[in-house]
């Protein structure tokens, strides 16, 4: 991590000569934010990690152009900043003004019916959805994963192999059609939500949007509150309050999820196998993800239970929704 990176990118887009030094507020899965104070204001700079291909500045150009879309509809996220001649990107880098950000606690038929917004105002597309959504890790995988795991005498190895034979139970539900796709956000979860002085809602993590079926996006959402014990009958009342599809939930609905989830697994097995020392920056992510993952992992008899209970809720909204299964706990991680 090089401020002089981040300073030099400032420069680059207009933005003027850093008057403080620039500091690391975010790291995620494939990038860092850093926050860069000029004589014209604050701002965000992401940039992917290392061992993250940037996307191209094509693929830049319409990632903001959508969220410039979505802007002018009305959703509440932090604004991006083209560079000279309306650049998306330099280099490997993106911009955005400054968004003061806390942690954003409800309530949630709030963050429904910013989805149904999203979902209404998104282009339509026949591109094909990221192979990450919709297709398995097969079983071969797994099998070779785990044995690499444990010659690797890996500490995570037995609960990761506690859970496969559920992973490749759930992949009967990945992939199925459901009406046409649009270009979603694909990972509204607690994690990139927040809240603002001028905004109770902002939806942040844009850069990986890309074709799905709105409903398995709004399963996805749901799925995640469930992973950290929030009531999701809000959001999906607040969904369908606002115009969002008010069908019956079914299965299929969780695909992305579980394709989402599993994928995120073995990753993260991969990586922490790669990067095995501790203090290796690719290495920790991997082993907090996989400790947070495998804390209440989403299976096929939970979706199915999952389904029934909020189509029950559906019809009776004094109904209470049903607590966690089995204790939970998720791992902070403080960066």
């Amino acid at each position: 991590m090089d401020p002089d990176d981040a300073g030099a990118a400032a420069v680059a887009f207009g933005l003027g000569v850093p008057i403080t030094g620039p500091v690391v507020v975010a790291l995620g899965e494939l990038g860092r934010v850093w926050k860069v104070a000029t004589v014209q204001g604050q701002y965000a700079l992401k940039e992917p990690l290392a061992h993250i291909v940037a996307p191209s500045s094509v693929e830049a150009a319409f990632n903001v152009e959508f969220q410039e879309r979505m802007l002018s509809a009305g959703v509440p996220l932090p604004r991006p900043v083209r560079g000279p001649a309306g650049a998306a990107s330099i280099g490997r880098w993106r911009a955005y003004e400054w968004a003061d950000l806390s942690p954003f606690t409800g309530p949630f038929d709030l963050l429904g019916a910013v989805m149904a917004r999203m979902h209404a105002n998104a282009p339509l597309t026949d591109a094909p959805s990221d192979p990450w959504y919709v297709d398995p890790v097969l079983e071969g995988t797994w099998r070779a994963l785990l044995t690499r795991a444990a010659l690797a005498a890996a500490p995570w190895a037995g609960r990761v192999g506690a859970v496969v034979a559920e992973l490749i139970a759930a992949n009967e539900l990945l992939g199925l059609a459901d009406g046409p796709r649009r270009i979603c956000h694909l990972d509204v979860c607690p994690d990139n939500i927040g809240c603002t002085p001028e905004h109770p809602l902002m939806i942040f993590d844009w850069e990986n949007s890309g074709p799905a079926a709105p409903r398995h996006d709004l399963g996805s959402t749901i799925a995640d509150l469930l992973e950290v014990d929030i009531d999701p009958s809000p959001l999906v009342a607040g969904y369908r309050r606002a115009g969002g599809d008010e069908r019956a939930f079914a299965p299929g609905d969780f695909g992305q999820a579980l394709a989402h989830q599993a994928h995120m697994i073995e990753l993260s097995c991969q990586r922490a196998l790669d990067h095995p020392e501790p203090g290796d920056e690719v290495g920790d992510r991997a082993r907090w993800r996989l400790d947070r993952a495998l804390v209440k992992p989403l299976t096929r008899l939970a979706v199915d239970r999952l389904v029934v209970d909020l189509n029950q809720r559906a019809r009776d909204p004094s109904r209470p929704f049903p607590g966690p299964a089995t204790p939970t706990g998720r791992p902070e991680r403080s960066s």
